[in-house]
């Protein structure tokens, strides 16, 4: 019977929840280990322990998990025993051995929390005792070596151990936190949401909380620097050390908003050498202003952390867990991921036995409860670090680069202590080496499209030029047409800078009408037939166009339409080279009519030149299909690339992006070397047209990589070149070779000549290789910027001090330490819902390898902070309940095709209105026996989705925010499907607010319709990812 039984602490209770959220591990254990030249002796060392049993009532302390219960309870001396286990190792195992060893867990079951074992290998034994946190901290450890040494070595020689080793310790208890220090750590952190590192993860790494260790010296000098630093501010070592590290997580994607974890040990001086759990996590925030200097960043870490000690007798992730925010069912969100551990010295005191030194063994647990634990280490003039990590959450390549940054992070402030934080670039000389040797030598200016093509005109004129079917036309053909095309817009009164809109098929004469536009001066808009009419009179309207040339059966209001020129068997004479204007206009290309009201950017004749001096360069030249819709950069490439080369541009039939035997067909009747489409159209067309790839050049860009596809398109023996850019970076930023033996996992390349890439953070800083952030890019393919958007350039395009004017993507990306840029996320990819980062393209990737599944697309819908779920759209429907069952998800929802956009791209705005739909309906009919009151919430995301807008209450009117009979009728359908009332289309005009159209089709509902169940479908627990 023990001699009292108590309900464990909140701290204690702490621990406990750990290990039943990762069971079967270790993850609580620490131990206390010393190696000797010879052999142990079996009793002295059983003999000391078994007295140290007695003298720390701490370590009898044993503890019983009693269902939601956690209970603990000291047992008498000589109740517990501890046997000490002998085992045979090795010099090149016993690391490993010992490492096993404390991994092993403890049940909590009322046995002892601490065991021991002895290891014999030829160098000496090596006696390791571990013992569970509950009853046991770091400073515990050096008390315990100490005693246990002194214990044995007084046995072992035949001598009882000194009295006061015999004296019994009872055990400290640590008092409730005061209702003071509870008010200020709520205050302290309120509004805080812990921040992640920007580092990517590592997929190799075994999933769980496995860790990791870096280990890092400062060299002499930085040490230096500290010890002047620390005199110059006056401030404790650890003050000025922790300061370096807020700002090194800062700069490294957390935020401004910073809050580190550090421990403080919680014994008084009288109880200075208690064995136990006396250890409490305190929870320091800064919130950096990179505008004020160092200085001022020291001094407001000095006044915080000393603010936090003083409130040091509460443990901040223990005694204020219950007010954390739920992620997740069963889980809260962490006030800190990062901690920060200042050891000033281990403590193991300088023994020996039989005049032969004992040499304490530090044994790392293989397990880590936060993402990173920075250990600093001072002795004897030397500052050592240790960087503990999840394995899974990091790769060792960017742990060791932070270190590195961080002893150049102290030296660079070691000069000049009071220039601005934001004034230093927490990188290394390597780290900028790299980044200079990631971009491409600058070379020459290219020759614009329109010279290289009228050269091509001068020198084989009789050489075809574009094949469209049957027919071949010339390069000679072809720019009679465009003159004459150019005659008929100067004789309207096109006066240079004039744009003017194309509506025409893909073939020879839409190619003559965009030479001949260049010719008289002016720039082309290229409008698609396919694209909705509301969209193309928006474009017509923002882009200005003054003329439009159409094919037959074109009618504009307020434009006139002049007909294309035909291309005929007439050729032209002398050809003069133009002279172009390299900063003028050339077209515009405006975004997809998916994402809202189009915005046109302006893209430059010098833009265009050399993207396509590059690609002539890389990719090479030969006959090349136009297969891409006008109304793209990829077309543009796709036409004018082959000829400024003097090869020729076939025209692919529109089929050929949906049916691969017409793609093959084509490349096999031309000859066609060269072929480019978009990862939406590769996966639709790779089936029917693979074993007609090999030996050719396979382009594949213009939107995120499709799982798997870089993969099957290397298989087929093609040169494979992915592709990324914007329409604001001229269509080509980045262009990779992709060999079959890459893990095809993202799109990563070299920059296009003549431009400059970096990767900066939310501030525009730019940020250090392997960190992620946003790509920028500057140089020779920047476009001009937006047709009448000069709100939204200014800010997406920006002036940098080095690098000259540049564009803010949007996409995330970082710099490889190969010198590879890789891009890890498109705009809007990368959520963090409940503290938990997700990426979207990412999940798409581990989805892709699950059986069965064909394609697959990955959306979040609703707010990420509060009922934001992840939802898979798999392709075919059958792979539904297996993606179901391989993760957690908000929704699963089988298709037995992927939506797409018409210049063909995953219809990602299309999937989030779908799932919306599915969510609308489901909500709705949950909500049904709630009456008007809960239907209401539903009938205004009705709203908001129908009429497109998130500005709209329970008290907006239908048709005045831009809802019409159309719009009426759909609502209505939704209503019913979702309540299966028949709603008139007349209600809908008397009750046109959410509110009253909730009361109104309450008033309807039937007694038993509030037993409708939701329309199935495989979803997570409260539909959350988890």
């Amino acid at each position: 019977m023990g001699l009292s039984e108590t309900t464990a602490t909140r701290k204690e209770q702490a621990l406990w929840l750990l290990e039943r959220v990762v069971p079967g591990i270790g993850i609580n254990n620490l131990s206390v280990a010393f190696r000797v030249d010879g052999r142990i002796d079996p009793a002295a060392i059983e003999g000391a322990i078994r007295l140290l049993l007695r003298r720390y009532e701490a370590l009898r302390t044993v503890f019983h998990a009693d269902g939601a219960v956690l209970r603990r309870e000291v047992l008498p001396p000589g109740d517990l025993d501890v046997v000490v286990h002998w085992h045979r190792s090795s010099a090149d195992r016993l690391d490993t051995d010992l490492v096993n060893f404390v991994a092993e867990p403890f049940e909590l079951r009322g046995g002892p929390l601490v065991r021991a074992a002895c290891f014999h290998s030829p160098a000496g034994d090596t006696v390791c005792v571990a013992v569970h946190h509950l009853v046991f901290d770091a400073t515990s450890s050096s008390i315990l070596f100490g005693d246990l040494v002194s214990v044995y070595r007084s046995l072992a020689g035949g001598e009882p151990p000194a009295g006061e080793l015999c004296e019994p310790v009872p055990a400290l208890r640590d008092p409730e936190p005061p209702d003071s220090s509870v008010a200020f750590w709520r205050e302290h952190l309120s509004g805080h949401r812990a921040g992640r590192l920007a580092l990517p993860v590592d997929p190799r790494a075994e999933p769980g909380p496995f860790a990791a260790v870096v280990r890092y010296e400062l060299s002499a000098e930085t040490t230096e620097v500290v010890e002047r630093m620390r005199e110059q501010l006056r401030v404790p070592e650890a003050v000025l050390l922790l300061a370096v590290y807020y700002l090194l997580l800062a700069t490294h994607g957390v935020g401004v908003d910073v809050v580190v974890g550090s421990p403080v040990n919680t014994r008084g001086r009288l109880s200075a050498r208690a064995v136990g759990y006396h250890v409490n996590l305190l929870a320091p925030r800064v919130e950096l202003d990179p505008a004020r200097s160092f200085r001022d960043l020291v001094t407001q870490v000095r006044r915080t952390f000393f603010a936090a000690m003083a409130h040091g007798d509460l443990s901040v992730d223990s005694d204020l867990a219950d007010e954390l925010p739920r992620t997740a069912p069963g889980r809260r969100e962490p006030l800190f991921r990062y901690v920060f551990n200042y050891v000033s010295e281990m403590g193991f005191p300088a023994l020996d036995i039989g005049g032969a030194p004992v040499r304490p063994v530090l044994v790392d647990n293989p397990y880590s409860k936060f993402d990173l634990v920075l250990f600093v280490l001072p002795s004897a003039g030397r500052i050592r670090l240790e960087a503990s990590y999840r394995a899974e959450t990091f790769r060792r390549d960017d742990i060791a680069a932070m270190l590195r940054r961080y002893e150049a992070v102290l030296g660079a402030f070691g000069a000049d202590v009071d220039q601005p934080v934001e004034r230093v670039w927490a990188g290394t000389d390597e780290d900028r080496a790299v980044i200079d040797g990631a971009q491409r030598s600058a070379t020459g200016t290219a020759s614009t499209v329109l010279a290289g093509v009228a050269a091509r005109v001068a020198a084989t004129p009789g050489a075809v030029a574009i094949k469209d079917g049957d027919r071949a036309v010339t390069y000679g053909q072809l720019w009679q047409a465009a003159t004459a095309t150019r005659d008929s817009l100067v004789a309207s009164g096109l006066a240079g800078g004039d744009v003017v809109a194309v509506f025409a098929p893909r073939g020879p004469e839409l190619a003559a009408a965009a030479l001949g536009v260049w010719l008289a001066g002016g720039a082309y808009v290229p409008v698609d037939l396919n694209y909705p009419v509301r969209h193309i009179v928006d474009v017509l309207s923002d882009s200005g166009a003054t003329a439009v040339l159409g094919v037959d059966g074109v009618e504009v209001p307020n434009l006139p339409v002049y007909p294309v020129v035909q291309v005929t068997d007439t050729t032209t004479g002398d050809v003069a080279t133009p002279v172009v204007d390299r900063s003028a206009c050339a077209f515009l290309l405006y975004t997809s009519p998916t994402m809202g009201r189009p915005v046109g950017t302006r893209v430059t004749h010098g833009n265009l030149a050399n993207a396509l001096a590059h690609l002539a360069d890389e990719v090479g030249g030969g006959t090349t299909a136009w297969l891409s819709p006008f109304a793209t950069g990829m077309s543009a490439a796709e036409l004018f690339l082959p000829l400024v080369d003097g090869h020729r541009a076939v025209v692919a039939p529109d089929e050929a992006r949906t049916d691969g035997a017409v793609l093959a067909e084509v490349l096999d009747d031309h000859e066609v070397r060269i072929v480019q489409a978009t990862p939406t159209t590769w996966r639709r067309v790779l089936g029917g047209v693979a074993d007609r790839l090999a030996g050719r050049r396979v382009l594949c860009g213009g939107e995120s990589p499709r799982p798997g596809l870089a993969a099957a398109l290397a298989a087929t023996g093609c040169e494979v070149f992915s592709f990324f850019g914007t329409d604001e970076t001229t269509t080509y930023s980045i262009v990779g070779r992709v060999g079959p033996d890459d893990d095809h996992s993202s799109l990563a390349g070299r920059p296009v000549a003549n431009t400059r890439l970096f990767v900066a953070d939310e501030d525009g800083r730019e940020v250090p290789p392997g960190v992620r952030g946003e790509l920028c890019v500057a140089g020779a393919g920047v476009a001009l910027g937006y047709r009448n958007r000069q709100e939204l350039a200014t800010r997406r395009f920006a002036e940098h001090a080095g690098y000259g004017r540049y564009f803010r993507t949007g996409h995330e990306a970082l710099l490889r330490y190969d010198g590879e840029w890789e891009l890890v996320a498109g705009p809007g990819r990368t959520v963090v819902a409940g503290g938990e980062r997700i990426e979207l393209d990412r999940l798409e990737r581990v989805l892709s390898r699950v059986g069965g599944v064909e394609d697959v697309a990955v959306v979040m819908v609703g707010d990420p902070d509060t009922d934001g779920a992840v939802v898979a759209f798999v392709v075919p429907e059958t792979a539904v309940r297996r993606v179901a069952d391989a993760v957690v998800l908000g929704d699963v929802v089988g298709l037995p095709g992927l939506p797409t956009t018409v210049d063909d791209r995953v219809d990602y705005a299309a999937l989030v209105r779908l799932a919306f739909s599915r969510r609308i309906e489901d909500t709705g009919r949950a909500a049904l026996a709630e009456g008007a009151v809960g239907l209401a919430p539903t009938m205004l995301s009705l709203w908001r989705l129908l009429l497109g807008r998130d500005d709209l209450d329970s008290e907006s009117n239908f048709f005045v925010a831009g809802g019409y009979s159309l719009l009426a009728a759909q609502l209505a359908e939704r209503v019913e499907a979702i309540t299966g009332v028949p709603l008139p289309l007349v209600e809908v005009f008397e009750n046109p607010t959410p509110s009253a159209l909730a009361e109104k089709v309450a008033a309807l509902l039937p007694a038993t319709d509030s037993d409708l169940a939701p329309v199935g479908s495989e979803t997570g627990p409260e539909g959350k990812l988890t």
